[in-house]
């Protein structure tokens, strides 16, 4: 079952077993003709999971969702954050995505603590309907992040910084060893969050109080970057000039991959494997407080 269809045919035999909920989202379509956004809910030891996938092919959207949600089962069964996770039916592949979600984390945080900014690549205005303001218009730039030889990484900022409105800034990045893969991957994961304004409150959360919460959950972050003065400092460092040098040593031949175990019932015959990478410490990626 190494393989695209022998995961699909698990999936499609397990569904009722991991009462499987499937949500196709239209919002994507306004800015990527053709591809498909998907969510699915898993069901597993009583607890539900959810993930999120998108792909041109509408099968391969939905194998990435349902394993970025029975990951997140994984992470929750062996007590650690999904930071330098991956997962994929051949343990290669999956080790490669581990390492790219590490650099993606790694080259964000040294851009942000050390102050060095980013390559803007393009800038462009979006109008979009919220649920709190109606029709907004927001900025949205895409910066070259300094990466690994051979590797691409892309920052995206969406911001409502001069909309009028309460609307500081959504992201979206990726390491890729291609440049428009990262571009894209990078902007649909922020354009996935900027669209869900049209149905969701987004709550904003100053510095002060966001410093006050013991362990801050992916949304307190997200909602802190939402705080427009606390977007506008962000901006200001990432359009710093870009004195294009590695952001910090990744120490890439020392990087350490563990095959994460894991078990249920619903799970016995799932073809997935998961990894993580961590530093030649064994320390995950440095998390920012700023990314959900």
């Amino acid at each position: 079952m190494a393989n695209h269809e022998g995961l699909s045919q698990w999936v499609l035999s397990s569904a009722k077993d991991l009462n499987l909920r499937v949500t196709k989202l239209d919002w994507i379509d306004r800015y990527y003709k053709g591809y498909s956004d998907i969510e699915a809910k898993i069901q597993i030891d009583l607890k539900m999971y959810s993930g999120r996938g998108s792909d041109f092919d509408s099968t391969t959207a939905l194998m990435k969702t349902v394993t970025e949600s029975i990951e997140r089962f994984v992470c929750h069964a062996n007590k650690i954050s999904s930071i330098g996770v991956a997962g994929h039916y051949n343990l290669e592949i999956a080790k490669e995505n581990a390492l790219l979600e590490f650099f993606e984390r790694s080259i964000i945080w040294s851009h942000f603590h050390k102050k060095i900014g980013m390559k803007c690549v393009s800038t462009e205005s979006i109008s979009i309907d919220t649920k709190d303001f109606g029709i907004a218009s927001l900025k949205m730039h895409q910066f070259k992040m300094n990466a690994p030889d051979g590797y691409f990484g892309v920052f995206t900022l969406a911001e409502g910084l001069e909309s009028g409105f309460e609307i500081g800034g959504i992201m979206g990045a990726s390491v890729a060893r291609d440049l428009d893969k990262a571009l894209k991957k990078s902007s649909i994961e922020c354009l996935r969050n900027v669209s869900a304004l049209a149905n969701y409150s987004h709550e904003s959360l100053s510095y002060e109080q966001f410093k006050k919460i013991q362990k801050p959950s992916s949304e307190d972050s997200q909602n802190l970057l939402f705080n427009k003065s606390y977007c506008q400092e962000l901006l200001d460092i990432v359009s710093k000039e870009n004195i294009g040098e590695m952001p910090t040593a990744l120490g890439i031949g020392q990087l350490i991959f563990e095959e994460l175990p894991y078990s249920a019932l619903v799970l016995k015959d799932c073809p997935l494997r998961f990894v993580r990478c961590l530093d030649q410490n064994r320390n995950p990626a440095p998390d920012t407080e700023f990314v959900g």
